[in-house]
């Protein structure tokens, strides 16, 4: 009798703490995730000069205003807002500029934002960024990607190649 109740005794702890396990979630932390990107880096496999001041960068946040001007907005409602600024050398201003909306959210250091426009034939879009806290960043990675490359006379054509983004935290007000 005595094996028989420690043995129930057992099976029951087991499945009480499986049964818990099973049904406790897990926290997601977003303190301190809501707040504005900026790019700080745009940067491209082939340095180029955009700007025109004879020295060629990989880093085209640094060689047009441009990128310069890119931010991400992320709300504390988790709800998102970003200007993704471009070069476009046949447009008049030199820069094209794109606008999205929609939904974020974060697990562990996978940041990821859901357009709420039907983009790419009506599809929302999912874009992930890996998240650091510590130095305030987000990156993302865009596989064959098309960026702008000049042909060394002022001239500028399109290349396609791994862009490497990253937005940094604007200091709170």
């Amino acid at each position: 009798m005595f094996v028989l109740t420690v043995g129930f005794c057992g099976a029951l702890a087991v499945s009480i703490v499986s049964c818990e396990r099973d049904e406790y979630t897990w926290p997601n932390d977003n303190s301190g995730v809501a707040g504005i990107y900026n790019v700080s880096a745009y940067n491209v496999p082939a340095a180029v000069d955009l700007n025109g001041d004879g020295t060629s960068s990989a880093n085209l946040a640094t060689e047009s205003a441009c990128y310069a001007g890119t931010f991400l907005r992320l709300n504390s409602n988790y709800t998102y807002a970003m200007q993704d600024i471009v070069f476009n050398a046949d447009s008049e201003s030199g820069c094209d500029t794109i606008f999205s909306t929609g939904t974020w959210r974060k697990t562990d250091v996978i940041l990821t934002t859901t357009s709420s426009e039907a983009l790419a034939g009506g599809v929302s879009t999912d874009t992930d960024y890996n998240f650091s806290v510590g130095s305030g960043t987000l990156s993302k990675v865009i596989l064959n990607g098309i960026y702008p490359a000049s042909d060394g006379e002022g001239g500028f054509f399109s290349e396609t190649g791994n862009l490497n983004i990253t937005y940094t935290k604007a200091a709170s007000n």
